[in-house]
């Protein structure tokens, strides 16, 4: 999780960012989520990893360049893995292949576009936690200077 955020938002992203850092966010998040193929064990399982990961490394990338930083982003993909590895996961991913989780998901795996729904709006939610409250506080400071 270290490296590839290292690597995907603080290497790539930088050197893609400089003129046009929403395409670089797109093209990062890109290359991230085809860099997941085959973590899953089926066809259906890869399109929803490339879905997820994607998501994924668009809010890991906005929340590098509004922390001008990696830390948080290091933070929220070990904690993401260690969820999935430990906690729960559908037994056909990577994960399940090492390291059997606590709690294993058989249920039908949402269509594409449930999938797209789902992790944009967990994702949102993770964006709106982390940098609304700075957010608010850089308006707060800017209404006391005036």
């Amino acid at each position: 999780a270290g490296f590839e955020e290292i690597f995907f938002r603080g290497y790539l992203l930088q050197a893609l960012g400089m003129k046009k850092p929403i395409l670089a966010v797109i093209l990062t998040s890109i290359i991230f989520a085809i860099g997941h193929w085959g973590n899953q064990a089926t066809f259906t399982g890869n399109i929803d990893i490339i879905i997820d990961t994607f998501i994924f490394g668009m809010a890991t990338a906005v929340i590098t360049i509004f922390e001008d930083g990696v830390e948080t982003a290091i933070g929220i993909h070990t904690a993401n893995n260690m969820f999935c590895a430990l906690i729960v996961n559908d037994g056909t991913s990577a994960f399940y292949e090492a390291l059997p989780s606590i709690f294993t998901d058989y249920s039908t795996p949402p269509t594409p576009l449930e999938q797209f729904i789902y992790s944009s709006l967990i994702m949102g939610a993770l964006l709106l936690i982390i940098i609304l409250p700075q957010r608010l506080n850089l308006i707060k400071n800017i209404l006391k200077r005036n």
